[in-house]
């Protein structure tokens, strides 16, 4: 035995033993299985799968924003004025129009 307990030692050794299962908890939370809508996940699949993202990444994201439906011919944002959101468009098409 030491004569004199090595105190900082064994608390560092505690810190990175406690961060290490907190890295581990939240690696297994990350895989777990998510409940998705049918458009929810066809366009994780048709886009963000592919780029990295992982299904509870996704679901975030969406959980974040909010989803919208907008008819054919619908102006989004207005030339001058700043965009207050950012939009995907899973279906149909955008297009951006300037005058001047």
């Amino acid at each position: 035995l030491q004569p004199k307990p090595l105190l900082a030692p064994a608390a560092w050794g505690a810190f990175f033993v406690a961060g290490h299962c907190l890295m581990i908890g939240l690696l297994l939370r990350e895989r777990q299985a998510v409940s998705m809508r049918a458009d929810e996940m066809a366009a994780y699949e048709e886009t963000f799968h592919q780029h990295g993202f992982t299904p509870r990444q996704f679901k975030r994201l969406v959980e974040a924003g909010k989803w919208e439906h907008h008819a054919p011919g619908s102006e989004l944002v207005k030339q001058g004025e700043s965009a207050r959101f950012v939009y995907y468009v899973h279906r149909g098409g955008a297009r951006v129009e300037t005058h001047g």
